[in-house]
């Protein structure tokens, strides 16, 4: 499997090669064991460089081999360029998969930031009206804050550094455990590259040291008077600039989403009208109350973040996954503003509930009605994480419970597929011979150089059908165009050799789906072998088979005019009678013909396996996410450890006028419970409502038929409110313990 022997033409990731002088052939064939298909010879081509620069040569060596031996191009594969770039390519899509879903655990940390350095400036506010009486500039101010800032964005940077490359090498082995099953067998390697790690550094520290200066420079804009007093401040004045950066949201975002119109351009048809609204807010609040003008906007954001997929479905297929990104920020990002513009009505209709509870329930609302936008940002952090956390669990659900339709739509009228080798293929009639057999139907698979319009040359299976397959019940397409039934689309390709039934996976990187092969769209088909090639058109689109592996499906004889001699019939469909265990049916097959290289599985068991993989890799970018709901949970632990220390005097007047320290301790809790349940509740209610549209409105997802895992999304509910209960606890107890007398004092 190193070097020479890691020479390989088909599409597993590992190469099963036995080496062999060329008289063994000559032995085989003149002892009368005359194989399938007969040896091929080919000429193994080695670059200048090492073990990956080398593939960088390969075109211009490949121009070479055809100018100088009159070879067809086809007949020339860069067998370890093309492994390399399907590498990266399937590196790129885990690379893009864990960037864009870590991003909500980025931003709910940058809001964690914000949040705290907010409240550290509301903490000290008398002493930085103070230093500014005495004569220290704004600019001090900020410089003072930021110095402080970067400090903390240092260390963390380096200890996040540390924790990341942990966190790497355990995905890597979940990876590993994930895609390494019977039928895809995969090594993976863990790996550090230097300049990678001072990337991460360097952007981590960047973001957060330009987090710190914002904040900064918010906080240094400060009434010396009201700071050295501790009084609150007034109302920003409405200002000629807000009318201004309104305008150019209110232009821009008006002319990028008609230019995204026609185009099904997916950022824009999401983002322009959300400018849009912000645009007209800078306009109507000067016409109307602020929280009137808000409310209606941010609830139009909203319901248009949620369902312009739906409007528009051709934009949601394809579309990245830093699209859903965005949604996910921009509903989270309104549906917080909703939220905080009806916070009186929701702490009214808490109130009303729970007799004996009110004081506790009363003075735990109290804060966060008074402080919305500290509330705002520790809701949001838990509303962005929750949403793309059930989001991904929402897909993962729906998918594991398409295994039946799956099933029923690759397997056709067939239980077992068999694959034996080219060389020495198990005959079709002594299938037929085995017991439980009903109905045998020959396939005749060979691997191919595909190349369509927008996808560079890609070795892909081709797979041959004669009219027996239609006689036992032909596996269902997903899309037949113009045909009026499945049959007849594939009786029509069977006729015509200018047709195939394509794969839907064709060109597929990773990611959420970007089906990149069309209905009537050209592919040329080349055999990598003699340099023969030809035109066909897409006449359908099959369902995904996963593991079986059909690739394109073309008739026979169009196959054996293209592929000649070397077009064996080493695959099968095997249909069983009713009853019969496909499985044990399979292993014992295997068992008996080894020599012919057998590899039976039963249909179902390779659709469940397929399914298994996806359901892990889920499963893993959950976990993963969840590493952003315990920033969240961490984040209102120090929240309400600041709250605790600002609000110490408080805390000390209250318990000296009569409170029960439990009536304080009790408050602090419900005030975290508050905030976590409203966060997750939002979160958990703008996924379904995304999920739901996208679903059953776009092609985005391909096959999925909505559903909602309650039980899974019940647990996350409680499992988050009660961990941010726990929180709590020490910040609670904290206050409890304050006493009155010294609370009240001006010093500490």
């Amino acid at each position: 499997r190193r070097g020479v022997a890691g020479f390989w033409l088909d599409e597993e990731p590992q190469s099963l090669n036995v080496f062999v002088a060329p008289e063994t052939f000559e032995r085989i064939m003149r002892n009368g064991l005359k194989p399938g298909a007969p040896p091929q010879w080919a000429v193994a081509i080695s670059n200048r460089g090492g073990v990956e620069d080398g593939a960088d040569l390969t075109d211009a060596v490949k121009r070479q081999v055809v100018a100088r031996a009159g070879v067809e191009p086809a007949q020339v594969v860069g067998v370890k360029k093309i492994a390399i770039d399907e590498a990266d390519a399937v590196g790129k899509g885990f690379r893009d998969m864990f960037t864009s879903t870590g991003a909500f655990g980025v931003l709910a940390g940058l809001l964690l930031l914000v949040n705290l350095f907010v409240m550290l400036a509301a903490e000290r506010k008398s002493e930085l009206g103070m230093a500014r009486a005495i004569g220290m500039k704004r600019g001090g101010l900020v410089g003072a804050f930021a110095t402080e800032g970067w400090i903390y964005a240092f260390v963390a940077s380096i200890a996040g550094i540390v924790v990341g490359i942990g966190l790497g090498r355990l995905i890597v082995v979940f990876c590993q455990r994930a895609f390494d099953s019977e039928h895809n067998p995969l090594e993976l390697f863990f790996t550090i590259r230097p300049w990678n790690v001072v990337l991460a550094f360097a952007i981590s520290y960047v973001v957060a040291v330009l987090t710190v200066v914002g904040t900064s420079v918010r906080v240094a804009r400060l009434n010396i008077i009201r700071a050295i007093r501790d009084l609150r401040e007034p109302p920003a004045p409405k200002r000629r600039r807000t009318l201004v950066l309104g305008a150019l949201a209110l232009a821009f975002g008006a002319l990028w989403t008609l230019a995204s119109i026609p185009a099904d351009e997916a950022n824009g048809l999401l983002m322009g009208p959300v400018l849009v609204l912000a645009g007209l807010g800078a306009f109507l609040t000067r016409l109307a109350r602020r929280k009137r003008v808000v409310t209606v906007l941010s609830a139009a954001a909203v319901v248009w973040a949620a369902i312009v997929f739906a409007l528009f479905p051709h934009a949601a297929e394809g579309a990245s996954i830093m699209v859903y990104v965005f949604q996910g920020i921009v509903l989270t990002g309104a549906g917080v503003l909703l939220v905080a513009q009806q916070q009186e009505a929701i702490a009214a209709a808490l109130t009303r509930l729970g007799p004996g509870r009110k004081l506790a329930l009363r003075l735990g609302l109290a804060y966060p009605l008074a402080r919305r936008s500290r509330t705002g940002l520790t809701v949001a952090m838990y509303a962005l994480v929750v949403f793309i956390l059930t989001f991904i669990t929402g897909i993962s659900h729906m998918i594991g419970q398409q295994v039946d339709n799956a099933t029923a739509h690759v397997r056709g009228g067939y239980d077992v597929v068999v694959a034996s080798t080219p060389s020495n293929p198990i005959r079709q009639s002594v299938l037929a011979r085995q017991p439980g057999v009903v109905r045998v139907v020959p396939l005749a698979t060979s691997s191919a150089q595909i190349t369509t319009p927008g996808i560079a040359p890609t070795m892909w299976s081709v797979t041959a059908y004669d009219r027996r397959l239609l006689d036992g019940g032909a596996p269902a397409l997903d899309d037949r165009g113009a045909y009026p039934s499945d049959r007849a689309a594939w009786d029509a390709v069977l006729a015509d050799p200018s047709l195939v039934i394509a794969d839907p996976m064709f060109g597929q990187e990773g990611g959420p789906p970007n089906f990149k092969v069309k209905l009537g769209q050209r592919v040329a088909i080349a055999d990598p072998v003699t340099g023969a090639r030809r035109i066909v058109h897409v006449a359908a689109l099959r369902y995904e088979d996963g593991l079986i592996g059909n690739g394109f499906l073309i008739g026979a004889p169009a196959a054996r005019s293209l592929f000649g001699a070397h077009l064996v019939a080493s695959r099968a469909y095997v249909a069983l009678e009713p009853g019969t265990d496909a499985d044990a049916w399979a292993s014992s097959l295997q068992s008996r013909y080894y020599a012919n290289g057998a590899d039976a599985s039963s249909i179902r068991s390779l659709t469940e396996e397929g399914f298994a993989i996806t359901t892990q890799v889920f499963q893993l970018f959950e976990g993963y996410l969840a590493l952003g709901l315990v920033v969240g949970i961490a984040g209102l632990a120090v929240v309400m450890v600041r709250a605790v220390r600002e609000r110490r005097r408080e805390i000390g007047m209250l318990r000296a006028v009569g409170f029960p320290s439990r009536i304080i301790g009790r408050s602090f809790a419900l005030e975290a419970g508050f905030i976590a349940a409203e966060g997750t509740l939002l979160g958990v209610s703008l996924a379904l409502v995304t999920l739901f549209n996208i679903v059953t409105n776009t092609d985005a997802m391909g096959d999925l038929v909505f559903s909602v895992p309650w039980l899974t999304l019940t647990i996350l509910l409680v499992a988050t409110v009660a961990a941010s209960l726990v929180a709590t606890i020490g910040p609670a107890l904290s206050a409890t313990r304050i006493r009155p007398a010294v609370a009240l004092r001006v010093t500490d």
